[in-house]
């Protein structure tokens, strides 16, 4: 985008269409376009599929009046130099806007705040009005992110439009939930040096960090062996409903609200449910929804978030897919990534991985944890004559007590008992040819497990 040496913008207008876009022409000639200058717009439907289009000022494609007809929101790089942040190479306006204020408020903020003029600002036709101040000299994008990160702390704005390809609202195009067209509203044209605008927002105080000292270092904890029967937990997003699982992602503008109710309702539910349930799965819901808050076009601010969240979690919400649904995936799940059975010789067991031809010195292998529960290898005879090595689990568990069982005869076999998250008294006979070592040892094995 070519510099201005001026103190205000201004564009040969002569060469704009009397129609739908010269609203949208003179938000860029604001901005500081000029001719030739390369553009990059997005038309971004309701289920946040985005189109790309280019063009150069003062032209201004077709298309996007169509898409907007066609029931899409109209955005456009500010900053100009390509679609990407790493194609953005300068900063020339920094910007902010607010949902959750009134617009006649938002209109004269930078009055309270003690800020220049805006250059212009715009009527998004939604809540929010779009403030700008414009760079005389574009400046590099390092000094341009810290300003606008210091901006919209200080304006405590969307924090969310920090990066240097920022999409905004383009003016002369309706918005797609209120049909209302976005307007230049104030337009005093003054460019500022970037010395002036960083001297007007303050810099955050640096927070000195105390760090705590060391902790006495602890004892190293034995490492589960897991061997060949682990499973790993199930991803959370597996279990949501397959029209959640899309909106992950984040969506466009006008379904954002919407969209996000849903899917928190089906993220606390089935996590919830889950839980319940005693399975163990990977992924935190309340991450997973901030992923989506961050991924919509543009994103929601972080009081729309947690406003969405506490309603979600008010309405005690139960998953989107049945119980039995549910079950059906998990069991789908440990299907898949359980490990195939080992076959052996007839003379032939495994100890800790290796084929021992001493099945009389072969223990068999296996531990506690708090995800897993009791895992261990079986090892079983087949129909064929042939031993084989079953791996074998029972439930997550939150208390275990072991004991040798019968121990006036030597120990003939250990006893594992413990309590399930659903508080259900469980017990597992094992071999006593399970461990090493007299009952003592053995039994302290167990429990430091």
């Amino acid at each position: 985008m070519s510099a201005n040496n001026g103190t205000s913008h201004s564009a040969d207008l002569s060469v704009i269409e009397q129609n739908f876009s010269h609203l949208a022409i003179e938000q860029l000639a604001l901005l500081g376009y000029q001719q030739g200058d390369p553009l990059f717009f997005r038309a971004i439907n309701k289920t946040g599929f985005a189109r790309k289009i280019g063009t150069n000022f003062p032209q201004l494609p077709p298309d996007l009046q169509f898409f907007n007809q066609d029931g899409c929101g109209i955005y456009f790089v500010v900053n100009g130099g390509g679609d990407t942040d790493h194609d953005v190479q300068a900063g020339t306006a920094i910007f902010y806007e607010h949902d959750d204020l009134p617009p006649e408020d938002q209109l004269f903020l930078w009055q309270s705040l003690n800020l220049p003029e805006p250059t212009f600002q715009v009527d998004s036709g939604g809540k929010s009005i779009h403030s700008y101040w414009v760079f005389d000299t574009p400046i590099n994008t390092t000094d341009w992110k810290q300003l606008q990160r210091d901006l919209l702390d200080y304006a405590q704005a969307d924090k969310s439009i920090k990066n240097p390809s920022r999409v905004m609202r383009l003016a002369g195009f309706a918005h797609q939930t209120t049909g209302r067209l976005a307007t230049i509203v104030t337009r005093c044209g003054t460019t500022y040096p970037y010395e002036d605008l960083r001297a007007a927002i303050p810099v955050p105080p640096v927070v000195e960090l105390k760090i705590p000292q060391p902790a006495p270092p602890r004892q190293p904890q034995p490492v589960p062996n897991f061997g060949s029967s682990y499973i790993p937990p199930i991803p959370l997003e597996n279990c949501l409903a397959k029209s959640n699982r899309a909106l992950l992602g984040g969506v466009g503008a006008g379904s954002r609200n919407d969209a996000g109710a849903k899917l928190a309702r089906d993220l606390i539910g089935t996590a919830n449910h889950l839980l319940g349930e005693g399975i163990t799965c990977d992924g935190d819901h309340r991450v997973m929804f901030e992923e989506f808050r961050c991924g919509c076009i543009p994103a929601l601010t972080e009081h729309e978030s947690e406003q969405i969240w506490r309603s979600a979690e008010q309405d005690r919400p139960t998953p989107s897919c049945t119980a039995e649904g549910i079950q059906k995936i998990v069991q789908a799940w440990n299907k898949k990534h359980t490990p195939k059975q080992t076959r052996l010789h007839k003379s032939q067991v495994l100890v800790n991985d290796q084929v021992s031809e001493n099945p009389g010195e072969a223990p068999i292998e296996f531990w506690s944890n708090w995800d897993e529960g009791l895992m261990w290898n079986k090892i079983v005879r087949g129909a064929d004559g042939m031993s084989y090595v079953v791996p074998t689990r029972i439930g997550n568990h939150i208390e275990a007590v072991a004991y040798v069982k019968n121990p006036e005869q030597g120990g003939t076999g250990i006893m594992l008992e413990f309590r399930s998250q659903r508080s259900a008294r469980m017990g597992v006979l094992m071999p006593r040819i399970a461990i090493v070592g007299d009952g003592i040892e053995a039994l302290r094995s167990i429990v430091d497990r």
